[in-house]
């Protein structure tokens, strides 16, 4: 092998390895960076396990919801199964919520058409 053959492969050979080290690296930042978003997700999910609306905010009747206290509670409603109880559908009373969000779990909501456009309904 001449002088020049060996130092064209060095060269070649380097630069192929730079180009591994490059994908490589690559790879892992955004590996690195789908796990960091799962384990604000995972995280976020846990701390929404947590929160319900105290069972006083509310009068339900029948798996309907028929009165929300806007003086003394959120405006922002985490309803859980503590508070619907074995109620599979739980409806929402005509002009209950006015404005805000509803967050609830393990039932399926009824929202009546009367019910005021701004209110959102989430399932966590």
């Amino acid at each position: 092998m001449n002088k020049k053959g060996f130092v064209t492969s060095a060269l070649l050979y380097g630069i192929l390895s730079l180009f591994f080290v490059l994908i490589l690296g690559t790879l892992s930042i955004i590996s690195n960076r789908k796990l960091a978003s799962d384990r604000l997700k995972e995280s976020a999910l846990v701390d929404v396990q947590n929160l319900n609306t105290d069972k006083s905010c509310f009068e339900i009747h029948d798996c309907t919801i028929n009165y929300y206290d806007y003086e003394n509670c959120e405006k922002n409603i985490y309803i859980g199964k503590k508070i619907i109880g074995s109620c599979l559908i739980l409806n929402i009373g005509d002009g209950v919520f006015d404005g805000g969000t509803v967050y609830y779990k393990s039932a399926f909501v009824n929202i009546n058409e009367n019910n005021n456009p701004d209110v959102k309904f989430i399932k966590y």
